[in-house]
């Protein structure tokens, strides 16, 4: 092809055709935004939902273990009380959201910080308590909130294998 034959030539795009790309294109782009904008919600949601498990699960064996060799157990307005081996009057309780005993040693957070999410997202509630002195058992109930929203939620039950009365 010579010069001149190339620009009589019509061959090419046209404005049209390009614009219509672009609107292609611009819808293409929004319709995947929204999907990775939903695709992020439910990411966030699924790690939210496992990490309050996995607090409860931390939470509930902490208690537990602190629980299982109590004497003298009885539920109080905020917790349970109970004597450990080294100390009388220990209240097992969640304190500002965190799982903490209480004694005459002062106050003892039984989960490090970084248990209770990304900046505190979680918090813990001790929603209910119970002791039946027949069988030695611990009844509780923990709560993992996250805002006003309850994440996850169990009872435990715990046999107190030193739970001799006076």
């Amino acid at each position: 092809m010579r010069t001149g034959e190339k620009l009589r030539s019509r061959k090419g795009t046209t404005i049209v055709e390009m614009m219509a790309a672009v609107v292609i294109m611009v819808l293409l782009s929004m319709m995947l935004n929204t999907g990775f904008g939903l695709l992020m919600n439910a990411y966030h949601s699924m790690t939210a939902a496992s990490e309050a498990k996995t607090l409860l699960s931390m939470a509930g064996n902490v208690a537990t273990e602190e629980l299982r060799f109590a004497a003298r157990v009885s539920p109080v307005a905020n917790g349970i009380q109970y004597d450990s081996d080294s100390f009388e009057g220990m209240v097992l309780k969640t304190e500002n959201g965190k799982l903490v005993t209480v004694g005459p040693s002062g106050t003892k957070q039984l989960l490090a910080g970084g248990a209770y999410g990304a900046g505190d997202a979680f918090r813990l509630e001790l929603a209910s308590a119970a002791y039946d002195s027949t069988g030695g058992v611990v009844t509780f109930t923990l709560k993992v909130k996250e805002g006003e929203k309850i994440r996850a939620e169990r009872e435990f039950q715990v046999r107190c294998l030193n739970s001799w009365e006076e």
